[in-house]
């Protein structure tokens, strides 16, 4: 061997996380460059309308039932005259795709204190199937969702809890599925006993200040954000929208199976809280305990509340990576790769309707079996969150 190849391989040992980074985002440049092509449903009926719309009007026009912060981004976007409104719309989401791997890094080089497991889950979260399609395939935004949940819990486990509040009265201003985390902020402001119940103003404080431009620009109520939340509740009265759960097993379309359901989500997440604050009064969480509840939490609410959308599910499967990334026990992974299967199956299915309109009944019955799936993986994670005994750790090579 040269002198010269000593000194490039001792350079590629030194330098691997970093090597890793650069050449799974070039990679992950490939993959997203395949759907840009690629028409949805979602874009032929809503997003392309309002991408016209609002490039047709000067700011304050709003449209649609997606709250202040996205059109006021979808504004910006009708102003990028180079590009066509697909481009757009797909590029905004994947800026989102690799802030939200860096942020995932930083949260698991905070739990870990390793560069190398900071790396992998950057790599991992930028190549999973569900974030790729979502994005690049779809074009839709979850990935701005999933972004500020995890920039909020980094902040969250620092203790910085107004900058925290404040992301997270922006993912709620973004997304009202943000909601499906609260449950666990308030078991925390329970156990932790670090911040205050005023923190918690700044969310509706938030969804006020985002609709503010629009009310000084054409007069629009500062309340917009709410009133679009309001709307979405009372719009969707089915028991699922293809969101594999438990709603998918009852037999019959009802408003009495609706309720039902909604009863026994309740139900769930009071049990989550209340076996939270016991084993917080034994013992306090550690933080990758934290970030283990905050999944169950969020999984929880998507599982068994009625009118799941199919792309719910997209936050928590991220933090299921996470949790297997920072502890990875063969039951994490397991739980993280089933998951991923399940829900990019039902992305496949989204793909396969969007093309055969009439045969969307031909999943009903997958559409069970994917559902029993994911609540055999929940009870499981479940046992993992609130178990207090010791599974065996493995540690990946440093």
């Amino acid at each position: 061997m040269t002198k010269a190849e000593r000194k490039l391989i001792d350079f590629i040992h030194a330098h691997l996380p970093l090597l890793a980074v650069l050449c799974f985002t070039a990679l992950a440049l490939l993959a997203r460059l395949t759907g840009r092509f690629v028409v949805t449903v979602d874009y032929t009926r809503f997003l392309s309308g309002w991408y016209e719309a609002i490039a047709a009007a000067p700011f304050g026009k709003l449209v649609g039932n997606y709250t202040t912060p996205y059109m006021t981004a979808m504004f910006v976007m009708t102003r990028l005259s180079f590009l066509s409104p697909m481009t757009a719309i797909k590029l905004f989401s994947i800026l989102f795709d690799f802030l939200l791997a860096l942020v995932s890094g930083s949260l698991v080089k905070l739990l870990t204190g390793s560069k190398n497991k900071a790396a992998v889950s950057y790599c991992i979260i930028l190549m999973m199937p569900t974030v790729i399609t979502n994005s690049a395939y779809w074009g839709q935004c979850d990935a701005i969702l999933a972004f500020l949940i995890v920039s909020f819990f980094l902040l969250f486990l620092k203790r910085k809890y107004l900058p925290a509040f404040v992301v997270y009265g922006l993912a709620m201003s973004f997304k009202l599925q943000a909601i499906f985390f609260l449950p666990y902020i308030i078991t925390a402001y329970f156990r932790r006993k670090d911040f205050s119940l005023l923190h918690f103003l700044i969310i509706p404080a938030m969804l006020v200040l985002t609709a503010l431009p629009y009310t000084v620009a054409a007069g629009v109520s500062p309340l917009y954000n709410f009133n679009i939340f309001l709307g979405l509740s009372g719009d969707h009265t089915s028991l699922s929208l293809f969101s594999p759960g438990f709603a998918q097993l009852l037999l019959a379309q009802t408003s009495l199976w609706f309720d039902l359901c909604m009863l026994l989500a309740v139900g769930v997440l009071g049990f989550g809280l209340w076996r939270s604050l016991v084993m917080g009064m034994k013992k306090p969480a550690s933080d990758f305990d934290e970030l283990q509840q905050l999944t169950w939490f969020g999984w929880a609410a998507v599982l068994f509340m009625p009118a799941m959308h199919d792309r719910y599910g997209f936050v928590c499967g991220i933090l299921l990576v996470l949790c297997a990334i920072c502890q990875p026990t063969q039951r994490r992974i397991a739980l993280a790769a089933i998951t991923e299967a399940v829900y990019m199956r039902v992305y496949v299915e989204y793909f396969y309707i969007c093309t055969h309109l009439d045969q969307w009944a031909i999943f009903e019955n997958e559409q069970v079996i994917l559902s029993v799936v994911l609540l055999v993986a929940f009870l499981v994670f479940s046992c993992t969150v609130f178990s207090h005994a010791k599974e065996p750790q493995t540690t990946l090579e440093e």
